[in-house]
């Protein structure tokens, strides 16, 4: 009875790891479209043509969406 529940356990662990695993991947994936977004309009109301700066700005927005997401994701399942 004791080896059933711990085989069980791992295998829930081992399924919540990899659930969480693909949301990462989605919250990466939307991080990006986001960025690029914002991009996109911000490009609109410049009407530049290049900005040594434009690839900089869409990294640092990004990273930020990514991390503030990321953040959600692990306070909302809170893996130990």
């Amino acid at each position: 009875m004791k080896l059933q529940a711990l085989v069980r356990g791992h295998l829930v662990r081992k399924q919540a790891t990899e659930t969480l695993r693909c949301m990462q991947a989605l919250v990466i994936a939307q991080a990006r479209a986001c960025a690029q977004r914002a991009r996109m309009l911000s490009e609109e109301k410049t009407n530049q043509k290049h900005s040594p700066y434009r690839k900089t700005t869409e990294e640092n927005l990004f990273m930020h969406v990514y991390n503030v997401s990321s953040i959600m994701l692990l306070t909302t399942f809170q893996i130990v």
